[in-house]
């Protein structure tokens, strides 16, 4: 007799649970199968706590005992029934049982089998339920919001007040597609006026992708250089430098060229922009960016970017510099959520060390009357004011620029919080990430 056909755990579920567990690059050739992967992965990073919190609940999988593997199994069976497929409780059981047997063989297979027939039929059946869980409801913020505390905390210490809010806007969050219109050659306006699926942003060049079933570099404005991609609030730092068609200007930390190419576009494409990356890869990065958005004309007299690798040796000549700092990114923990994981608030230090070096280093490319802006997407206290303040008490020719009137010109007072003169994008009030700006000015 024939033995029953096992079926098979699909190429998307086996390739997000080898991520998961076992930090191997997604490698699922079919697109759609690996649309479906990112998004399982993106999905359960978003909301892990939480569901080792509702499947705790259930008292049927002890952390201690089962295998690491077989854990992420049935987290990401349980992250299918709430959030995922629609799919009946069979059907994902299916697949949980299938995906075990990768996992762990046929043992892990039968433990799987006994624990969805039980969990799944206990767990919300919508995210409207799930919010309205007593259970749920009261569960500490970290584990509610699949936050860390010390990511949570850092969160918290950098907004004050609109700490928890910015929070719960990062934490379930799918992060949007921002686009910036490449103004050398368009306007965002007339993009959506020809038929461009976006929708005008808070920014006259900002766009936002509104259809999922493409993608903007598939495009003919995007071969046409009239398209890169772009955050929202990374479009402020751009803004609130202001540099002027013929100024100097100096983005000391370039790659992968997204601010570069917005002074560019302010610059009106005319005076001298350095674009300064320290990373061989990175900069090649950069240059085919830029190249893409605004052809190999770059040597000419008014259309010159000069990209280079060291930012040491400026000479106190630059008009407008950017410090967009090498930082803990903890403002994009909606756009990689894996970065709530990997404990990096723990290895601070050297991030805080070369960032207090290279402000130090940036304030040398300024001309006197000139100006420094310090930008991270990481909006804490300690990657922020931690660094700008004591270096501004040791330079007496320096100070901050009270950044509200840019803000209030630009129409961004509504969705940024401005505190001391530090800036702080809020995702809770504009779908963006969550970034710092400082202002700052040499004086003489």
């Amino acid at each position: 007799m024939n033995k029953p056909h096992k079926q098979p755990a699909s190429p998307a579920r086996v390739a997000a649970w080898k991520f998961l567990c076992k930090s191997e690059e997604i490698a699922v050739k079919d697109p759609r199968e690996r649309a479906l992967a990112e998004h399982l992965v993106r999905g359960m990073l978003r909301r892990l706590s939480l569901i080792d919190a509702l499947i705790d609940r259930s008292k049927l999988v002890d952390p201690q005992k089962t295998p690491e593997p077989v854990r992420w199994v049935v987290r990401l069976a349980a992250f299918e029934k709430i959030f995922q497929s629609g799919a009946p409780d069979y059907a994902i059981g299916q697949q949980a049982v299938a995906l075990a047997r990768v996992a762990g063989g046929e043992p892990a297979s039968r433990f799987v089998n006994f624990v969805v027939r039980r969990l799944l039929p206990a767990l919300p059946e919508s995210i409207e339920e799930l919010e309205a869980d007593p259970f749920v409801v009261a569960l500490p913020d970290d584990a509610r919001l699949s936050i860390p505390r010390p990511v949570l905390d850092a969160l918290r210490e950098g907004y004050g007040a609109s700490g928890l809010d910015v929070a719960r806007a990062l934490a379930p969050a799918e992060a949007p597609l921002w686009l910036r219109a490449n103004t050398l050659k368009t306007t965002a306006a007339a993009l959506i006026e020809a038929g461009l699926p976006a929708a005008q942003g808070l920014l006259p060049e900002a766009l936002r992708w509104t259809d999922e079933d493409s993608q903007p570099w598939k495009t003919e404005p995007w071969a046409r250089g009239e398209l890169t991609v772009q955050d929202l609030g990374a479009m402020l730092a751009a803004r609130l430098l202001e540099p002027s068609p013929g100024s100097r200007v100096a983005d000391l930390c370039a790659a992968p060229g997204g601010k570069t190419g917005h002074l560019w576009e302010l610059m009106g494409g005319q005076g001298r922009l350095v674009a300064a990356e320290i990373d061989p890869q990175r900069r090649r990065v950069l240059a085919e960016s830029l190249e893409r958005l605004y052809g190999s004309r770059l040597e000419e007299p008014t259309y010159h970017i000069e990209i280079i690798g060291d930012p040491a040796g400026g000479d106190g000549t630059v008009d407008r510099v950017l410090v967009d700092a090498p930082c803990q990114a903890l403002g994009l923990i909606a756009r990689h959520p894996e970065i709530r994981w990997d404990d990096r608030l723990s290895h601070r230090d050297p991030v805080l060390r070369t960032q207090r070096e290279l402000l130090e280093t940036a304030s040398k490319w300024v001309a006197p009357g000139g100006r420094l802006l310090w930008a991270t997407c990481s909006p804490t206290k300690a990657e922020n004011e931690g660094i700008v303040k004591p270096w501004l008490a040791g330079h007496p020719d320096w100070r901050l620029i009270d950044p509200k009137p840019i803000l209030e010109h630009l129409g961004a007072t509504d969705w940024t919080q401005v505190d001391d003169g530090f800036i702080r994008t809020r995702p809770d009030k504009a779908a963006c990430d969550g970034f710092a700006y400082v202002l700052l000015e040499r004086a003489f």
